[in-house]
């Protein structure tokens, strides 16, 4: 899906979504194969521990935990809801559950002017092409390039920002199909909220 850029944006932007775009497309295969059968394999032993536990609360006489067994199956079916529809859109929209992130991180970059970013690195420019060569003064020639370098940084750093601002997104949709299972896990359900 490829959604508005602002005419402020720079270039590699759009390349960088481009490419996780494909990444996601071709790799989130495999990936929600995994999660399908980690989904089966956990909602199986998640079953059997249960049935345990009350088998044994039920022989103790103690009552059936009849709502513990609604928020096991509720969850179990919002995890399979998630893994059904991750790659194919939902019921109410045109977007899977795997888009919603990087749809959403686009949506922003659409909206929020970049022109900020724009701004710091034409003063960052400014900086450079305005400062006064050392010339013949031996003891400014280190100072001068140590500045250029440090602006050098400074720009690469605002760059690595920028694009891991687009790169977490893509990496948390191609993983996701791996955390959506561990969210009938009582114990392990933070596997899921982090992902989230």
């Amino acid at each position: 899906m490829s959604l508005p850029i602002n005419s402020q944006t720079v270039d590699y932007i759009s390349t960088v979504t481009s490419s996780l775009d494909s990444l996601v497309n071709s790799g989130t295969p495999v990936f929600t194969t995994a999660g399908s059968e980690l989904l089966t394999s956990l909602g199986i032993i998640m079953l059997v521990i249960y049935g345990i536990k009350w088998a044994v609360a039920s022989s103790s006489g103690h009552s059936f935990d009849l709502p513990g067994l609604v928020h096991f199956f509720a969850l179990f079916l919002i995890a399979e809801m998630l893994m059904r529809y991750y790659r194919t859109p939902l019921p109410w929209s045109s977007s899977s559950v795997s888009s919603i992130l990087p749809d959403t991180a686009r949506q922003f970059a659409a909206a929020i002017d970049l022109t900020s970013l724009n701004t710091f690195n034409d003063r960052i420019n400014a900086i450079v092409h305005g400062t006064e060569r050392p010339g013949l003064d031996i003891l400014m020639v280190p100072i001068y390039f140590g500045l250029l370098g440090f602006l050098t940084v400074v720009q690469g750093i605002l760059f690595a920002v920028t694009v891991v601002g687009f790169i977490a997104p893509g990496i948390g949709a191609l993983l996701g199909p791996l955390f959506i299972p561990w969210l009938m896990v009582p114990r392990l359900s933070w596997l899921f909220w982090n992902w989230v």
